[in-house]
C-alpha cells in the first residue's frame, strides 16, 4: 500500500515504518497498593519513519522539507495531514502532525540521503476522552456532544487551546453551552454563555 500525507504519495524508496504506543502514567508517591503508577490512559501513537531518496532527485528532499514546515493559517500551528498507510490504517490512525525532527543524512556509497522523521498521531476529542478513560466513549461522545461535564468540558477546551485543535475548541465551547466568536487574527476571541454573559 502507497504511504500518503493528504494527497501527497510520500517520495523515495525502502520506506519504513514504526509505530509506539505508550501509557500515560504518573508515579504516586507513597501509593501502597501492587501498582506504584496512577494509569491515566493512553497517549497518541508516534509514528517513526525511515526513507531512502537518491541525490539525483533533490525536489523529493525539498518536498520533505516542505511538508515538515507546513503550518495552519489559522492556528500557526504544524499542519494536520490525512495518512494513508498499511500499518497506520491497520491501528485506526487517521491523522498525523510531523513532531520533534527530520533527520537527513547522506550516504555516498548509495548515492542517496538517508531521511527519518516523526509523525504524532493527532486524535479528534470523542478519541481524547475514550483513551483517558481507558474505555469505549460513550454514544453522547461518540456524536460529537459533550458528556455534560462542566470542568471536564473547561479541559478540554484548554488542552485543544494548547494544542490548536480548532475542532476540538468548538466541540468544547458547544459542551459548556456557549458561542464561539473569532478575532481578526482567526483564533477563537471569547466564549459566550447563553444568557448573554462573557468570559473572553
Amino acid at each position: 500500500m502507497p504511504f500518503f500525507l493528504d494527497s501527497l504519495t510520500l517520495p523515495g524508496s525502502d520506506h519504513q515504518v514504526e509505530v509506539v504506543g505508550r501509557l500515560d502514567s504518573d508515579d504516586v508517591a507513597g501509593q501502597t497498593s501492587a501498582s506504584a503508577d496512577d494509569h491515566g490512559g493512553w497517549k497518541p501513537f508516534m509514528i517513526s519513519v525511515r526513507l531512502l531518496i537518491p541525490k539525483d532527485d533533490p525536489d523529493s528532499l525539498s518536498l520533505i522539507r516542505e511538508k515538515f514546515h507546513a503550518v495552519d493559517g489559522l492556528t500557526m500551528l504544524p499542519w494536520e495531514y490525512k495518512i494513508e498507510e498499511s500499518t497506520c490504517s491497520a491501528l485506526g490512525i487517521r491523522k498525523v502532525q510531523f513532531y520533534d525532527q527530520v533527520r537527513i543524512s547522506s550516504d555516498d556509497d548509495l548515492l542517496a540521503w538517508r531521511v527519518s522523521f516523526t509523525l504524532k498521531e493527532v486524535l479528534s476529542i470523542p478519541e481524547r476522552r475514550e483513551n483517558r478513560e481507558g474505555g469505549g466513549a460513550s454514544a453522547q461522545d461518540a456524536d460529537g456532544v459533550g458528556s455534560g461535564d462542566p470542568a471536564a468540558s473547561a479541559k478540554e477546551l484548554s488542552q485543544a487551546m494548547i494544542d490548536g485543535d480548532l475542532e476540538g475548541m468548538m466541540s468544547a465551547i458547544n459542551d459548556l453551552g456557549g458561542t464561539y466568536l473569532f478575532g481578526d487574527d482567526g483564533w477563537i476571541a471569547k466564549v459566550l454563555k447563553k444568557g448573554g454573559g462573557g468570559t473572553g
